[in-house]
């Protein structure tokens, strides 16, 4: 995926995710960000929350790092 489309995206669910989810921020990072993914590429992605809400919890992996 492309870094304008990725954006993009994220513009577009925005809204919706700050309703349902308290999300603040929505920041996009590694190779998508640089603009240098390939087809077999994550996107990284970084929410900021008011808080973690209960329903959140099913969509974070359960190796994600928490600082």
């Amino acid at each position: 995926m492309k870094r304008y489309e990725a954006l993009e995206m994220l513009k577009s669910h925005k809204a919706d995710l700050m309703w349902k989810f308290g999300v603040i921020r929505l920041a996009l990072f590694g190779s998508t960000a640089r603009d240098a993914a390939d087809p077999g590429s994550d996107i990284d992605i970084l929410v900021t929350e008011k808080t973690l809400r209960p329903e959140l919890r099913p969509h974070i992996e359960q190796d994600a790092v928490h600082v």
